[in-house]
């Protein structure tokens, strides 16, 4: 059965909202905790909004008036309260919460209500101007570094494929052959790094970043939050919610990011890689190696 959590998050990526009420609906499903005991009046208070767009949210979406709503919100919360919190981040704690708690939804409604949370928080976070000002960097460098490792990795390998189609010298580091701060110790001023870490943190990324940092290079940051270890270290910072209801966190968000980076990056260039792209597929073609 389709849980409370997993049909809010539906009606909401169904409705044609404007930003105004999307950026409601997006403060409700990721604070639904305290949201769901909230009057009208309370919430449009703590939004920001006037009590008339949190009412239309709610005939938007489809409820009669915000009673309805807001006993849906409930019964939402009740669902989502697998996940788990953000407090505890240790794979092995977060198993033994999962256990202590037992399984109450399907495991595809609560997964699928997590990643689509993530994502629409993620949008509404990081406004194009940030993609526009982040494409610039990477190409006004002369060198595109990229570093992130464990979970992260997914993230930077994505990167490092097609950021290396769209413009040149793009490397990621692999860990193979030498340590970070030998991968990061020429990098200059007219260079920058994406650098890429989520709870916990890793230590090597942040002191590789720090490194890039002292040298002179522009910091393009993926990460949770701006209280990030490492955000005082950028000049651009892309949040991307990682919550998961499972012992690992949801890289599906910060993908997202990495999708957006190369896509406005490409925009940018004009899709003036066709060239090389087309050079790599001569030979990709000849060994099937697609």
């Amino acid at each position: 059965m389709e849980s409370h959590f997993s049909k809010l998050n539906a009606l909401v990526a169904a409705a044609l909202l404007p930003p105004k009420l999307r950026a409601v609906a997006d403060y409700v499903i990721n604070n639904l905790d305290t949201c769901r005991f909230l009057t009208a009046n309370e919430l449009a208070e703590s939004i920001k909004v006037s009590y008339s767009t949190v009412i239309r949210l709610t005939k938007t979406l489809g409820f009669s008036g915000y009673p309805e709503f807001q006993k849906f919100l409930r019964l939402a919360f009740d669902d989502n309260i697998e996940s788990i919190s953000d407090s505890i981040v240790v794979p092995s704690q977060r198993i033994d919460e999962i256990i202590a708690r037992g399984t109450k939804a399907p495991v595809n409604d609560i997964i699928a209500a997590h990643v689509l949370s993530n994502i629409q928080s993620t949008l509404a976070n990081n406004p194009e101007s940030q993609f526009m000002k982040a494409s610039e960097i990477i190409l006004a460098s002369n060198q595109r570094y990229i570093i992130g490792e464990r979970g992260s990795s997914s993230v930077s390998n994505f990167l490092g494929l097609i950021m290396r189609q769209i413009i040149p010298h793009v490397y990621q580091y692999t860990g193979c052959g030498h340590n970070i701060f030998d991968f990061v110790s020429d990098l200059e001023k007219n260079d920058c790094v994406i650098s890429i870490s989520f709870p916990r943190y890793s230590k090597l990324i942040a002191d590789a970043t720090e490194m890039a940092k002292s040298q002179g290079a522009k910091i393009l940051l993926i990460t949770d939050s701006v209280t990030s270890p490492l955000a005082h270290y950028a000049d651009v910072i892309f949040t991307a919610q990682c919550k998961s209801s499972d012992f690992y966190n949801s890289y599906v968000a910060a993908l997202m990011i990495a999708e957006l980076l190369c896509a406005h990056v490409s925009r940018a260039i004009n899709y003036s890689n066709k060239e090389l792209l087309q050079r790599i597929n001569n030979y990709t073609e000849k060994y099937g190696n697609y």
